[in-house]
């Protein structure tokens, strides 16, 4: 579907996309701690590549963003570095990526698979007693099977 927007005003939704986004992630670089040195954390970070695949196949593609997705990763940005609160940070970047992203019919399956580069699954494995090498794999292979739906899934 055409956009209904002319190419220029388009262009520069694109480019406040990639701010707003860049932006969230900037406000997240603190996961870096928490991926080198928590135990439950350590496979946060290849679960997290495997999770940004269909970001770079969207933006290979050049589809649109979806402002409504970028203006809340903007609103949750904003928030949680107000309130300094990492979880709504690391939702924002999830959701700002999602913006980035081409709609298809297993988004809702990809998008809340971003809890497997999240600390905060990890905080929650370990008050249950779980084996941190068993937990990584076991968000590595969300991040694969979220990223191999949403590839094979019609637009």
């Amino acid at each position: 579907m055409p956009s209904p927007l002319s190419g220029s005003a388009s262009n520069q939704l694109k480019w406040a996309g990639w701010a707003i986004t860049l932006y969230a992630g900037w406000n997240t670089r603190s996961i870096l701690d928490a991926w080198q040195h928590s135990p439950f954390d350590h496979w946060d970070g290849p679960a997290w590549i495997v999770w940004m695949i269909p970001v770079g196949i969207s933006l290979y593609a050049k589809k649109e963003v979806r402002i409504a997705w970028l203006g809340t990763a903007l609103a949750l940005t904003l928030g949680g570095a107000l309130l300094d609160l990492n979880l709504l940070k690391h939702l924002a970047f999830a959701i700002a990526c999602a913006g980035l992203t081409a709609p298809r019919s297993t988004f809702w399956i990809w998008l809340p698979a971003a809890v497997t580069w999240m600390p905060a699954l990890g905080w929650l494995f370990s008050k249950y007693d779980w084996d941190p090498t068993e937990v990584g794999l076991l968000r590595l292979a969300l991040a694969f099977i979220s990223t191999i739906s949403y590839i094979l899934s019609k637009r």
